[in-house]
């Protein structure tokens, strides 16, 4: 199978910009989801592009095929701004004299 030229150009320019953001199993699945979209025969093209083995972007297949839990919480807790009213007490005062 002839892989065309502009296809792998294309995908060669996503990896290059979201791979580095991605965690080991985030880059697992994206590159899964890549394979997956494009088709039968896609795994080995994929792979060699994002510089992993088969083996990672088949296991990413299996954990999408396998209803994957979802990566869940990102920031620490804490993280993020806090609430007006934590950061200033007397804003639940004034509303509560309206």
């Amino acid at each position: 199978m002839a892989i065309p030229y502009e296809v792998l150009a294309v995908l060669d320019a996503r990896f290059a910009v979201v791979l580095p953001h991605l965690d080991e199993r985030q880059r697992r699945l994206y590159l899964a989801s890549e394979a997956e979209a494009l088709g039968h025969g896609w795994i080995s093209a994929v792979a060699r592009l994002a510089g992993v083995s088969e083996s990672t972007v088949t296991r990413g297949r299996e954990e999408l095929a396998g209803g994957a839990e979802a990566l869940g919480r990102v920031r620490r807790p804490g993280g993020g701004r806090k609430p007006a009213a934590e950061r200033d007490p007397g804003l639940v005062a004034a509303r509560s004299s309206c």
